[in-house]
């Protein structure tokens, strides 16, 4: 998946917070919004595989998880909301 826009790989999940917890001691972080797009097309079946979509949100939440295991920062999961237009 290639987006002219993306310029954060999914390891700033991880050292975004990290870097914002030892420059200003944050006790806590939210992370408002961590979208993606795709160029979706529909396959012979009909249907959309948004494997691109899946990978990005693996990747992403693959760097959260070790930001708590690491106990970086104090990372409470409010919610997750991953939704789509039709």
């Amino acid at each position: 998946m290639h987006n002219v826009w993306l310029t954060f790989g999914p390891e700033a999940m991880y050292w975004a917070p990290k870097f914002v917890r030892s420059l200003w001691g944050a006790k806590e972080i939210f992370i408002t919004e961590n979208g993606c797009t795709s160029d979706d097309a529909l396959a012979a079946d009909g249907i959309v595989y948004d494997t691109d979509r899946i990978m990005f949100l693996r990747h992403y939440l693959t760097h959260l998880r070790r930001l708590w295991g690491d106990c970086v920062a104090k990372v409470a999961n409010r919610s997750l909301w991953n939704w789509n237009l039709k």
